[in-house]
């Protein structure tokens, strides 16, 4: 399968991916190219199709492609969940909301979102908040009356965030690069993420921040689809802490995405 069939005709399955060029790289800008002429990328090698391993392992100029969102609450906790043990990195922490690339960069990003967390909040009684694509970060309830009771109250983020906007963090800045995306060589658009390219994995991870305010709300409960069927706000205090007694245990608790957000998070 080509990668413009997979992208074009919708035949997204969660086990076919698109595979990018690296253009070019400076500070604070990455470039990179999809050539939608070339075959996909299967989870477990297909016949001709090269696999995730492949790529991994491979020296030419193709890189796989990781893209989320790093959603943090009111007090600066990021949502994560634990792995299943079908993943890489079996039982390890991961941001909520990211997986590797199947359709448009941006696009991709609100799907896993919307895919992958299920939140509910507690306030006299549970209600089911609903992350969609179309209107990422809203409240939808079916009475109309209920939204509005909680419009005030749950102060979301209703766009990607932008450095400029992301200055309301006083205790933490997120260093967001630009991500320049040509389509079989022609320009196409320019957005702003967190952004770590893993060598060692041949992956480009990237991830669009937001914020959800909980701070009236009397509990959270967040439910992670392709985990291990919970998650949480950890703060990056604990999440450091795993990371710490990570050589003692001799496995990874802790994503190499993550690794890298608090190392850069301490530089600021």
């Amino acid at each position: 399968m080509l990668i413009k069939s997979l992208i074009n005709d919708n035949h997204q399955d969660d086990s076919h991916y698109i595979t990018v060029e690296i253009i070019n790289y400076e500070k604070k800008r990455l470039e990179i190219n999809l050539d939608t002429n070339k075959n996909v990328v299967t989870h477990d090698r297909s016949g001709e199709l090269e696999s995730i391993m492949d790529i991994r392992n491979g020296s030419e100029n193709k890189w796989l492609i990781s893209g989320g969102v790093l959603l943090f609450n009111h007090k600066l906790e990021l949502a994560v969940g634990l792995r299943d043990g079908n993943s890489v990195e079996p039982f390890s922490y991961t941001n909520i909301a990211s997986g590797r690339c199947d359709r448009d960069l941006i696009e991709h990003c609100f799907e896993e979102l919307e895919s992958e967390m299920v939140l509910f909040i507690k306030e006299k009684a549970w209600k089911f908040v609903k992350i969609g694509s179309q209107e990422l970060c809203k409240l939808h309830f079916k009475k109309g009356d209920v939204l509005k009771k909680y419009k005030k109250i749950m102060e979301i983020t209703t766009e990607v965030v932008s450095i400029d906007a992301y200055k309301e963090f006083s205790e933490i800045l997120i260093p967001l690069e630009e991500i320049a995306f040509f389509r079989d060589g022609v320009y196409q658009y320019s957005f702003k993420a967190f952004l770590f390219i893993d060598s060692e994995n041949k992956t480009i991870e990237y991830r669009l921040p937001m914020k959800l305010n909980f701070s009236k709300v009397e509990e959270v409960a967040i439910f992670y689809n392709e985990g291990t069927g919970y998650g949480k706000f950890k703060s990056l205090r604990n999440l450091q802490a795993l990371i710490d007694v990570e050589k003692a245990w001799g496995e990874s608790l802790v994503v190499p995405m993550i690794k890298e957000l608090i190392k850069q998070m301490r530089k600021v």
